[in-house]
């Protein structure tokens, strides 16, 4: 609706297959459906190439070296998750712009865990970075099923490397 306030010449828009009215499409003169199984990074790239813009690089693969892969086969040794269904959850989110306020409730976190955990070859992870410690600590408190706290510098780069270990993590 802005671009078209403010007179945009190019107002470019994803068009969803729900509700083109409400969405404001008709406003808009660059139009492209959106592909519903590619990543946000990947639709908003298919927008720019409606200018006439590419990217030079497309490929969205993370690499991990050996080093990560021995860190969450240990983590995974260690913790013996060896046979388990691993599950993890994110509960924190930025501090900035009141984003926190968006968090899903410990209460909600702690009552998934313990249904997850219900099924004894489940484990959830709880991750998060160090300024989510404290977080951390109060979901698994108000668990039942004792959850593992994962605790690094990088909790996504746990994520990935547990990820890439377990066949058995989602």
């Amino acid at each position: 609706l802005v671009s078209f306030i403010v007179g945009a010449k190019k107002r470019l828009v994803h068009t969803y297959p729900y509700d083109k009215f409400k969405s404001g499409v008709w406003l808009q003169n660059y139009i492209l459906p959106i592909e519903l199984n590619n990543h946000e990074v990947e639709e908003n790239l298919r927008l720019l190439k409606l200018l006439g813009i590419t990217s030079k690089e497309e490929n969205f693969d993370l690499k991990l070296d050996k080093s990560n892969i021995d860190y969450a086969d240990k983590f995974i040794k260690d913790n013996n998750l060896e046979n388990k269904i691993l599950y993890g959850v994110h509960p924190g989110s930025s501090v900035y712009a009141g984003m926190y306020r968006k968090r899903w409730s410990k209460e909600k976190f702690a009552l998934l865990i313990n249904k997850l955990q219900k099924n004894k070859k489940v484990k959830v992870l709880i991750f998060g970075g160090p300024d989510e410690e404290v977080l951390k600590n109060e979901i698994k408190q108000l668990s039942n099923s004792s959850p593992i706290i994962v605790s690094t510098d990088s909790g996504s780069e746990l994520i990935l490397n547990v990820g890439s270990s377990s066949p058995n993590f989602l």
